[in-house]
């Protein structure tokens, strides 16, 4: 047998996994998720159903309110989602031109406001639920207490600062704008 020579080519280099999430924020995910996907479906099934039933001469009073309930609990909940895997909308462009600093710099403003609109927004949030209960607001158009539509903003909220929380932990390098080479 011949010995290898050192002009072989090497293995190529695994990329690094991701880290593995901590068993609470994976259930955590998987129960956002269900919820976004059944509020996905929700607005399918209500949208067809106020179609064919207007199609048939027959509209259907409650698909309108109840369309605009499940899209904003998905939309909300998408919101927070985004925020696990830092896929919100940033302006990255300005911190790329700029010296390293400023990618460490726009990752502590990124943080900063992040949590903070999370947390006036629990906030605010729990305060309207808290006078929808009060008041026993209910929605015009089905048997719905508006305080189940309205739980979305804090839940939301909370929502948000856990999966920004996660995105420091798991994603620390897409919420750092590292100046690349081709900057």
């Amino acid at each position: 047998m011949e010995p290898q020579s050192a002009a072989a080519p090497a293995e190529p280099a695994s990329a690094p996994s991701p880290a593995r999430r901590h068993p609470a924020f994976r259930i955590l995910n998987h129960v956002m998720d269900s919820v976004a996907w059944l509020s996905v479906a929700g607005v399918l099934v209500v949208i067809l159903l106020q179609v064919v039933h207007r199609e048939m001469g027959n509209p259907l009073v409650w698909t309108e309110e109840a369309s605009r309930f499940l899209f904003m609990w998905m939309a909300f909940l998408g919101m927070a989602i985004g925020f696990r895997n830092v896929e919100s909308a940033r302006v990255t462009i300005f911190v790329k031109l700029c010296k390293p600093l400023c990618g460490i710099a726009s990752a502590a403003v990124y943080t900063l406001f992040s949590g903070g609109f999370f947390l006036l927004m629990l906030y605010t949030g729990c305060q309207m639920v808290a006078q929808q209960v009060l008041f026993t607001e209910m929605a015009s158009g089905f048997p719905l207490p508006m305080w189940a539509v309205g739980a979305i903003y804090p839940l939301a909220a909370l929502f948000g600062l856990l999966c920004l929380i996660q995105s420091l932990l798991y994603a620390w390098d897409k919420v750092e704008v590292k100046r690349g080479d081709d900057a």
